[in-house]
């Protein structure tokens, strides 16, 4: 009968049993782990990272998730440590721009996602810490940053919700109103846009149009004026 197993990989192992070429070094394998005859990792784990891997003597189970043919969807997640610079961002650029179908491209470009992703995280944090002090001035523009320079990232719904938030409690009705507007076209059924509309409702600020039947010109003005 084939034997499965599922064993969460510590940091600094390597995913196989043996350390073949580094005699000598003191590098942990699954043998440190693991005393199960004749199973073998199927797929792979960096010896730096962490997670569960399936280790089978099924051959058919073996190729069905570790062979690329096979398509199975595998989630990863990754731990973006300090904030990115400028020179390592431009840097994954260039390769990029210079070299569009390699597979280094491709791993530049989640690369480059995810450190996007995390400046945008580290405005929104320095944001929410001014907001929940009710500096609300300097809660503006760090959620002013993420909409107009990390747009792309998944943190511009919030950061227009947010800005909505500040506009009310300084008072600034019309800005809060467009920028409701502005969320409302672009992420519809968002719970940040229902946030905001209940938000709008409470204070008795109404919006000055329909997200869903006004012209898009509108609220490309509305973009323009508000974000440059």
């Amino acid at each position: 009968m084939p034997r499965t197993l599922i064993f969460n990989k510590p940091f600094n192992v390597l995913s196989q049993f043996t350390d073949k070429g580094n005699e000598g070094a003191e590098r942990q394998t699954l043998s440190d782990f693991i005393d199960v005859p004749g199973v073998y990792a199927a797929g792979r784990l960096d010896r730096d990272s962490e997670g569960l891997l399936v280790l089978t003597d099924d051959g058919r189970l073996q190729a069905r998730i570790a062979n690329p043919k096979h398509k199975m969807a595998k989630t990863y997640w990754v731990q973006v440590e300090g904030i990115p610079s400028d020179e390592a961002l431009q840097a994954l650029r260039e390769v990029i721009e210079r070299y569009p179908d390699s597979q280094y491209a491709n791993a530049a470009r989640l690369k480059f996602d995810l450190a996007y992703d995390h400046l945008a995280s580290k405005e929104m944090e320095i944001g929410r810490y001014y907001l929940k002090r009710d500096n609300f001035a300097a809660a503006a523009n760090r959620f002013r940053v993420v909409v107009e320079d990390f747009q792309t990232t998944t943190h511009t719904p919030e950061a227009l919700h947010r800005l909505v938030e500040s506009y009310v409690a300084l008072g600034i009705d019309n800005e809060a109103q467009q920028v409701a507007s502005v969320l409302g076209y672009n992420f519809p059924g968002s719970t940040w846009y229902q946030d905001s509309y209940d938000l709008l409702n409470r204070e008795g600020i109404t919006l000055e149009v329909d997200p869903e039947r006004e012209d898009p010109s509108y609220f490309e003005r509305a973009w323009r004026r508000l974000f440059g």
